[in-house]
This record gives structure tokens, sequence and C-alpha cells, in this order.
């Protein structure tokens, strides 16, 4: 079993904290086949041992074939999957702020301490960071709020978390590669967007995506998909191949 760092936005958190959601799409690790996502056929899930980068054998992931690449030549197309394997762990990285803290509570054993530049002064004493989320805590009320431009009490992008600051692990109980369109209305619901009617499909909507309510799981989807990914070249409309991660909380 292994560990790897995975990010979720604060709408994703709060789902995943409440229970909502279980499973998440992914497009790192199959950027070779989409960038013809109609060209490829995938084939099966498995360790990789050939037609396969030395670095990358025996590592977990899938193949794909195609006959339109080249005349007359079945092209394979190997690609790793980024999250290690089924029963592997992750660990969320999120949105966070860090509160110096020299008192009570005594924090977990895990927590690293710090230590002031040594000048003589009353913060000579050793400190060690209080994490706040904002997914959970947009408004923390930490203790040098005088000093608004101090860069300790800005909000760090969720790339910046340390391993020691996370507060949700996961398990990948299951992997699948899918189109992009193959998604169902239990999956819909399992990427953690609220079903507010539960006779059909008007669910609720994400911070910044247009367009509720809709009537259709796929289509309030497609919304949430491109307020992500749109932007980067990767929209709804061009139908890639995805990682579908299944996961519990541990």
């Amino acid at each position: 079993m292994k560990e790897h760092p995975i990010l979720f936005s604060g709408e994703m958190v709060r789902a995943i904290l409440e229970g909502r959601k279980t499973q998440t799409r992914r497009l790192h690790g199959l950027e070779d086949v989409n960038k013809n996502p109609d060209a490829w056929t995938f084939k099966k899930l498995t360790a990789l041992d050939w037609m396969t980068k030395k670095s990358f054998r025996g590592r977990f992931g899938a193949y794909f074939e195609s006959e339109e690449i080249e005349p007359r030549t079945l092209s394979v197309c190997p690609q790793v999957f980024p999250y290690g394997q089924v029963g592997d762990r992750l660990w969320v990285k999120e949105t966070h702020v860090f509160e110096w803290w020299e008192d009570e509570p005594k924090p977990p054993a895990d927590r690293p301490l710090f230590h002031h530049a040594g000048d003589g002064s009353e913060w000579d004493e050793p400190y060690w960071l209080w994490p706040h989320y904002r997914a959970t805590d947009p408004e923390p009320e930490l203790f040098y709020d005088d000093h608004p431009d101090d860069p300790h009490c800005k909000w760090k992008p969720s790339i910046f978390m340390p391993r020691w600051a996370s507060r949700i692990n996961l398990e990948i109980v299951n992997v699948r590669v899918e189109r992009l369109h193959d998604i169902t209305t239990a999956d819909v619901l399992g990427e953690g967007i609220k079903q507010t009617d539960p006779d059909g499909f008007w669910l609720a909507p994400l911070a910044g995506v247009p367009n509720f309510p809709w009537n259709d799981a796929r289509m309030a989807y497609a919304s949430l998909w491109n307020s992500i990914n749109e932007k980067s070249g990767f929209g709804w409309d061009a139908n890639h191949w995805v990682w579908v991660v299944e996961f519990k909380r541990l």
C-alpha cells in the first residue's frame, strides 16, 4: 500500500466530508491518447509490461490500441495510472492557511515544530503551525489578524499543502477507464452533485457552475466539468478518456 497526493476544490472537499462524493474523474496520465481520443480503443487495465518505458514497467495502467495512427499498423499506447492502484491511499490537498500556535492544545506527534529566528524577543519560543481549511473555515480568526499584510495570513493553494496538514485520507476501491460521456446518473451523484428532486434530475448547483437547474444529470455534470477543465482545452464536448477513481474515506 502506497500513498499519493490528490487535489480537490473546496466544493468537492465538502462533498467528501458529507459522504456524497465517492468517485472522481481525472485526465492526468492519459495525455497521449487524448491527443486524438476517437482514434484509440481501450483494451485492458493491468500491470504494464510491454511497449512501455523501462521506468513504467510493473506499474498499474491501461493499454490502448489503434489502427488509425499509422497505415497498416496496430499501434499500442500504454498509459500509467498516476495514483498507484486499487488498495493504495490518497491524501487530499486543499486550500489552507497556517496559524502560528505556541499554546495549548499540544499538536499531534507528527506535526513539525518550528523556531523563530533567535533575536532575544518574546517570539523566540518554539511554535507549530495549526492549519485552517478554506472549504469549511473560510474566515478563520487567526491570532495575527491585526497584520493583514503578513504573508502567513494568505490562503495557500492546495498544491502547497504538506502531507502532515492533510485531514482527509481515501482508499482507492476501484479504477476503470472510459470516455467522459459514458457517465451515468448514479455516477453523477457519486461525483458529489446533489439531487434535490428524487423524482427527477433536478441537481443542486456548485459554486461557479451556471445554468441551474438542469433536467438531465449528465448535463449537470458537464457544466461542472467545463467549469474546471474547459479553459485548459479539455471541455466536455471533446469526450476525452478519463480515469474513474472510486474511493472510500478512511
